[in-house]
């Protein structure tokens, strides 16, 4: 399947503008990894994370690395959306 002609017609006109990212690997791989945290399985893929780590540290004696109010996985979201925000932001720009 072929792209809208209008999209065509866009792409070749602004050929020589690079995203915010640039135009080169660290843009090409940073955008990827912006777009798969909107994804499905990337939402299912954390919610199994999320899930193991309360039940094991809610249930297990001798395994409770971050006990009950779990500041370390606040911490790794905190951290995690540090990251994920500035990413996503400027993958829609490119």
């Amino acid at each position: 399947m072929e792209p809208p002609q209008s999209y065509v017609k866009h792409a070749a006109a602004h050929a020589d503008l690079h995203g915010a990212f640039g135009a080169d690997r660290f843009g090409a791989i940073a955008e990827r990894i912006a777009r798969f945290f909107g994804t499905p399985q990337y939402i299912l893929g954390q919610t199994v994370v999320v899930i193991i780590w309360v039940i094991v540290n809610a249930a297990a004696v001798t395994l409770r690395w971050d006990p009950y109010p779990f500041i370390l996985l606040n911490l790794a979201f905190s951290t995690q959306a540090a990251y994920a925000a500035p990413l996503i932001l400027l993958a829609q720009t490119r």
